[in-house]
């Protein structure tokens, strides 16, 4: 995004001198809690929870990263130029909402606290392992709101609530630490796609354009783009399977207990997987970017986009095939959309049932899941 104003690149850029100086050794990944200056209750932890893997920032919680809690949203049409095609976002349409999170947004402020309709919500991002997951910030009956605890651990960032300030893993939503230790935040359907696509799918949307309580942040990050376009891993441990590179994009899921990854450079070039994992039968679909002649940033990476879906639509199984960068199924030839909508032919209005699936490198989803199957064509 090319416009809004001041000082995001700073904190990007001193949360990777801070990650340079931790592998440097200045830092050394070790249990560094000061037990007066959090409430949480350390005496209960997941059964899989090491401390000593915990790599803590002496900034502390909320110093430099602060979550966003009243976020500002604009619609499409207002906001349009100030984007480029191939700016990713966070998509999440329920209960009749539509919107996008920019990913340039939440590489500042990594979570947003929002509301859909009624429903609490918390917009999460870890900038140094791509994992743009969305959860319901609700427990026991609670609405907590969620914030950025320092902490980093299992290659990716702890969350922490205000209630009982458990640490919660941002990857898998689960409590490592705390009263809630053990538990599950519920995952909301989202999907990572461009502004291009966001918009020609929902021009009535809304885009999150900032922080309502402090206007005066840029979110140009130069310092990102580069990080995400190198080849090492910063905060990593190290603990990572090395079938795939370190930084490769996947598409990962899990189905019936069942991890598998899919990589953006396999999927680039076949453009679709159908495929059958724990007797589920999926696809998974790539899409390239919509070509924009008025892109803004013609300098930004881009990746091409990609999503998972069941692929039983009515009691029939479909197959699809990729053709010239549109999707198509081979029983009734109808089109569909990297949302998983037939757009066009028999199927029109048809939707793809949906797959908890998400973007992330590599080496952050194995660490988490290396037992993960990676598919290989």
């Amino acid at each position: 995004m090319k416009a809004f104003s001041k000082n995001s690149d700073s904190i990007f850029l001193g949360l990777v001198i801070l990650a340079l100086a931790i592998g440097a050794g200045v830092l050394y990944s070790q249990w560094q809690v000061i037990e007066h200056y959090w409430k949480t209750d350390f005496r209960q932890h997941s059964a899989s929870f090491d401390p000593n893997q915990v790599i803590s920032m002496p900034a502390g919680r909320d110093t430099m990263i602060q979550p966003i809690d009243v976020p500002l949203f604009a619609p499409v049409a207002i906001v349009e130029r100030h984007f480029s095609a191939i700016d990713p976002v966070i998509v999440v349409d329920s209960y009749g909402i539509s919107r996008a999170y920019p990913l340039q947004i939440l590489a500042t402020h990594e979570i947003v606290n929002d509301q859909i309709a009624d429903v609490p919500i918390a917009v999460t991002f870890c900038p140094l392992c791509n994992s743009a997951i969305v959860y319901r910030r609700e427990m026991d009956g609670h609405i907590l709101r969620m914030g950025v605890s320092g902490n980093f651990y299992g290659n990716n960032f702890l969350m922490y609530d205000d209630r009982t300030e458990s640490w919660w893993h941002q990857l898998t939503g689960e409590a490592l630490v705390g009263e809630y230790a053990g538990q599950f935040l519920e995952i909301v359907p989202s999907q990572v796609v461009t502004f291009a696509t966001y918009s020609m799918r929902y021009p009535a949307g809304e885009v999150l354009v900032g922080d309502a309580q402090n206007t005066n942040i840029s979110y140009q990050l130069s310092t990102l783009i580069h990080y995400q376009r190198s080849r090492a891993p910063l905060l990593s441990n190290g603990d990572y399977d090395e079938r795939l590179q370190a930084m490769e994009r996947v598409l990962a899921t899990t189905i019936a207990d069942v991890p598998i990854a899919y990589s953006f450079d396999t999927l680039q070039e076949m453009g679709v997987v159908n495929d059958v994992v724990a007797d589920y039968e999926m696809v998974v679909f790539w899409m390239p970017t919509p070509a924009d002649p008025n892109n803004i940033d013609p300098n930004l990476p881009d990746y091409g986009q990609a999503s998972a879906f069941g692929r039983v639509v009515g009691g029939q199984t479909l197959t699809f095939r990729s053709d010239e960068g549109r999707i198509f199924d081979n029983e009734t030839n109808s089109e569909w959309n990297i949302f998983g909508e037939a757009i066009a032919g028999e199927l029109i209005g048809a939707k793809l049932p949906d797959l908890q699936c998400f973007t992330h490198f590599w080496f952050a989803w194995s660490s988490t899941y290396p037992e993960t199957l990676v598919y290989d064509g």
